[in-house]
């Protein structure tokens, strides 16, 4: 049972961190990047000297949204290691098939609460 209240925890934090950071707002903004990318590379009228340019604030742009993506995962991995050191299996019942369908339930009824709430 302390399992359980332990992983709704972990569901409602982790979810409210990546809403919080907009986790998926970076995750858009970093794929775009890419493919701006590619489109650049793809012109063959723009000089050299102007894609070395671009290149470099794209680059620069893409490392600083990565950055903040993995720091976002790393909070949340970080939540998951301190359940798992204050209640002992708790990867057991994250990583199992019982456990995935009720992080997806769980997370699902969650949003469906709030959702109701606000």
């Amino acid at each position: 049972m302390i399992k359980q209240i332990i992983l709704i925890i972990n569901i409602i934090t982790i979810y409210e961190i990546l809403f919080f950071f907009n986790f998926f707002k970076l995750i858009k903004k970093n794929v775009n990047f890419y493919k701006k990318i590619f489109s650049l590379l793809k012109f063959k009228r723009v000089s050299d000297y102007r894609k070395e340019k671009v290149l470099f604030n794209y680059s620069k742009n893409l490392f600083l949204i990565s950055l903040k993506i993995i720091f976002i995962l790393m909070i949340c991995l970080l939540i998951i290691f301190i359940s798992n050191f204050l209640v002992k299996d708790f990867y057991s019942l994250l990583f199992s098939i019982i456990g995935f369908f009720e992080v997806v339930i769980l997370t699902y009824v969650y949003i469906w609460i709030k959702k109701k709430l606000i």
